[in-house]
């Protein structure tokens, strides 16, 4: 509902009724039919300008909002069947394969791929660096690498072996040989513009699986602090980048005038999109039982799996506290860019000399899908399965083709024979039915259920656009905005959609 519309459309209805009702009186009783047309002609205009658009935006018009997502040229020139981009910037994760195992190359689709497929992508861009060894990314190395010393220095090993964590500079050392968040921007906005400009960016920050790998070895106050630090980094960063989108919004061309023209709907409506995933537990991957570190006593791996799970609840806990603090920045603004010579909006205008067009900020939009609760039913249903065990939500019944026959463990496992052969080489080798587990390797699902994650993904973002989206039902107010919309006198309120 847009309330502050209802008064006047209810008016402006009856008003435009009345003179129907009148011209059809009038020319029934043999008034001159040329003022009775001109009239019925003017209402016809005043419904169409004022009435409509505003009873428009009160229906639900679903497909108009998939136009965002698959944007095709209206002129056709562009000889692009899409004009969506994607750029991803992370560390890797669970569906995001972040290293090549020798001889599996094949396995290194990730989720987002899969979305950018789902999603007829135009391009797609990802920044998310491979490692040579099992591993990623953090956000941030600098802040990182400041922890670790900052822990290393503060415990005093004297007062016991609880104290005692000099063991964390060798085995969670900083990664600064993998570029962070603020390297990878770096080297997007370092990039040549495009040249041919997208009318759409989805832009992926998808960090979070190796941060607290590492911090769940820290102690625990001094790693939830850490946490609510990087989520501050990570908004930093994404605008830094919607600062940038900005400066670099088109020149558009205009007749020679000094007076601003009005900007387009396009203009109006175009976001900012944003999509921070919500974060898979690390510590229900296989690796996390295989391949992390032994601390020493009284230091236990199951104090580093408890960490883990709460760290990953605090970190999408702080996403979403900072998510609504950026959102929180959604003010319209009226940006003014010189334009060059062309055809405008004032007609009758033939001064020369530059003009001025006046556009509004893009807004800000911020989309935090739970694309890995997939995995979650996955692991539950073939625990209750196992148990024989089904619950009223449907876990413990998933039909097979659906489901996983092996979920706690990987299908890439050490070469006993090999390494008793040549000891000191890891040699990885495939199991037979692969299609049957979940998990490719420690900490990377495999293909099929990437694929799955992908799709689901693009539900899980089409239904935030359908549903959650109040921005294409109700126009965004400001001064400008009112001269050309008289009835847009309210505030719209943007949220982050938890899908």
């Amino acid at each position: 509902m847009i309330p502050n519309h209802k008064s006047l459309m209810v008016s402006s209805e009856e008003w435009t009724l009345a003179i129907i009702a009148f011209l059809s009186i009038t020319s029934i009783r043999g008034v001159h039919r040329r003022w009775s047309h001109i009239l019925a002609g003017a209402a016809t205009i005043f419904v169409l300008v004022y009435v409509l658009p505003h009873r428009l935006w009160l229906l639900d018009v679903s497909p108009s909002y998939l136009k965002v997502l698959r944007w095709t040229p209206e002129d056709g020139s562009a000889g692009v069947k899409n004009d969506l981009r994607m750029v991803v910037f992370g560390g890797g994760n669970i569906a995001t394969v972040g290293h090549k195992p020798a001889g599996f190359e094949d396995q290194s689709a990730s989720w987002t791929e899969v979305l950018c497929r789902e999603l007829d992508c135009a391009s797609y861009k990802s920044y998310i660096p491979r490692a040579a060894d099992p591993g990623g990314s953090v956000t941030s190395n600098v802040v990182y690498d400041m922890t670790l010393n900052h822990t290393l220095a503060s415990r005093n090993v004297t007062d016991g072996a609880a104290y005692d964590y000099s063991w964390l500079s060798t085995e969670y050392p900083s990664p600064l040989h993998l570029p962070d968040l603020q390297q990878q921007v770096n080297s997007f906005l370092a990039n040549e513009p495009a040249t041919h400009p997208t009318q759409e960016t989805l832009w992926v920050f998808d960090f979070g699986f190796w941060d607290v790998w590492r911090l769940s070895a820290f102690p625990q106050d001094i790693s939830f602090q850490l946490v609510e630090v990087l989520a501050a980094v990570i908004f930093q960063e994404i605008d830094r980048l919607y600062q940038a989108s900005l400066a670099s919004m088109p020149n558009p061309s205009t007749k020679h005038s000094m007076k601003p023209t009005r900007p387009s709907e396009s203009t109006f409506h175009r976001p900012f999109r944003v999509i921070i995933p919500r974060l898979f537990d690390v510590s229900l991957a296989p690796g996390f039982e295989t391949a992390r570190f032994r601390p020493p006593p009284p230091h236990t791996q199951a104090d580093e799996l408890r960490n883990a799970a709460y760290l990953t609840k605090h970190w999408d806990s702080w996403m979403d506290e900072m998510t609504e603090k950026w959102l929180g920045l959604n003010m319209p603004t009226v940006i003014d860019v010189t334009a060059s010579a062309g055809t405008g909006f004032d007609d009758d205008d033939d001064e020369s000399g530059p003009g001025v067009i006046q556009r509004i900020s893009s807004r800000r939009e911020v989309i935090n899908p739970n694309v890995f609760k997939y995995l979650l039913e996955l692991i539950a249903d073939r625990q209750l399965k196992d148990s024989g065990i089904e619950d009223s939500r449907g876990r413990g019944k998933m039909p097979a083709d659906q489901s996983f026959g092996h979920v706690d463990e990987a299908c890439l496992q050490p070469n006993a024979t090999a390494a008793a052969v040549a000891p000191g080489i890891l040699e990885m080798v495939p199991c037979t039915e692969a299609e049957e587990y979940l998990f490719w390797d420690g900490f990377t699902v495999g293909p099929r259920a990437i694929r799955t994650i992908g799709a689901r993904a693009r539900d899980l973002i089409e239904r935030h656009i359908e549903v959650g989206a109040p921005w294409l039902k109700k126009p965004m107010c400001s001064t400008l905005i009112k001269l050309w919309k008289p009835a847009c006198t309210h505030n719209n309120a943007f949220t982050a959609q938890k899908t």
